[in-house]
């Protein structure tokens, strides 16, 4: 099968267009106990997809195929009996359309074919595109993972969310603002009338030198949460913007505790990390993948959720893509067309 490989740690544009042994080994004894393959169609682009500068950041092996956020249709399933009996409730049938967060350690979607577990997979409802549901994995379930499992009680809250519009900050916005939060968007002010069409009531520039006091003007008794979704920098400084005892969730880096004093803030501070699902969240953790996409979808389905404008390109286009990411964050998901001919 054709797909996008790494040999080595390095830029995107180290990425080579292969044949490579399709993931449905042949030997059962070589799968896992229960595996799904996907036949993929579409993936959603991320900064996580790039090769890594540094080794073993991501924990990759190489050669390595890239891509985890997968949409595509189901070609076969592999169980046996006694796995039917234990987990074939959750077995999708072949033709199913469906949609993953994937393990970013495992061969990814850059390619015509992916074998995945199960449990992380969630059906796509005939009325939603493949190409809609792979830019939801990363962005969408790392937005409901912050409003909803970490801030949980938002109703009349003041939140802060800063971040890309085209991704976990659109999806952030429209969540909290959905859960009855009043909601400030950091963003710049090219990008201000994308935040307020999501739900912002205030956006500042938090990249401005007088951001503090732009939001001290909106919300003068400080803050009840920030989403941050920017970097650990920008997460230290976001602690310093909360009120007592209020709760920051970061995404892009921990912040710095040092920079506020002890028993006085008394922030509660959260991390989001899709990837734990994975390497310490077990099957529940998996599931909850599955779970997140699927309430994401029924969102969307019923008009409470709106995916931010999808750019599409081409498989041949994707390193090239994932350079252009690096440059600068926008308001546009990408998402590469795998529909084979």
């Amino acid at each position: 099968m054709r797909a996008w490989v790494v040999d080595r740690p390095g830029p995107s544009a180290s990425l080579r267009l292969a044949e490579i042994p399709s993931p449905w080994r042949s030997a059962t004894r070589a799968r896992r106990d229960v595996e799904v393959l996907v036949r993929v169609e579409a993936v959603g682009l991320n900064l996580a997809d790039r090769t890594s500068t540094e080794p073993g950041d991501p924990a990759w092996h190489y050669p390595h195929v890239p891509g985890t956020d997968i949409a595509g249709r189901v070609v076969a399933v592999h169980a046996d009996a006694a796995a039917r009996r234990e987990v074939g409730w959750m077995l999708p049938a072949p033709g199913d359309r469906v949609v993953l967060y994937h393990d970013v350690r495992e061969s990814g979607g850059f390619a015509q074919y992916v074998a995945v577990p199960p449990e992380a997979l969630a059906v796509i409802p005939p009325s939603l595109d493949p190409i809609a549901a792979a830019s939801l994995p990363t962005p969408g379930l790392t937005a409901l993972d912050a409003v909803e499992r970490r801030l949980r009680q938002l109703s009349g809250h003041t939140v802060l969310i800063s971040g890309d519009v085209g991704g976990v900050a659109g999806f952030a916005v429209q969540l909290a603002k959905l859960f009855g939060a009043k909601v400030i968007a950091g963003a710049p002010p090219e990008l201000e009338s994308a935040a307020r069409a999501l739900g912002a009531l205030h956006v500042v520039d938090d990249r401005a030198a007088d951001f503090t006091e732009q939001l001290a003007l909106v919300s003068p008794g400080g803050l009840d949460a920030v989403i941050d979704a920017v970097s650990a920098r920008s997460a230290t400084t976001a602690l310093s913007l909360l009120r007592h005892a209020g709760h920051l969730v970061s995404v892009a880096g921990r912040p710095d505790f040092a920079t506020i004093p002890e028993c006085a803030l008394t922030p509660t501070v959260s991390e989001v990390a899709l990837g734990s699902a994975y390497t310490h969240g077990g099957f529940e953790g998996r599931r909850w993948l599955s779970r997140g996409l699927e309430r994401l979808m029924g969102l969307i389905i019923e008009g409470h959720l709106h995916p931010p404008e999808i750019r599409v390109i081409g498989f041949e286009d994707i390193p090239e893509a994932l350079e252009e990411l690096a440059d600068g964050a926008g308001s546009r998901r990408v998402v590469a067309n795998l529909r084979w001919e």
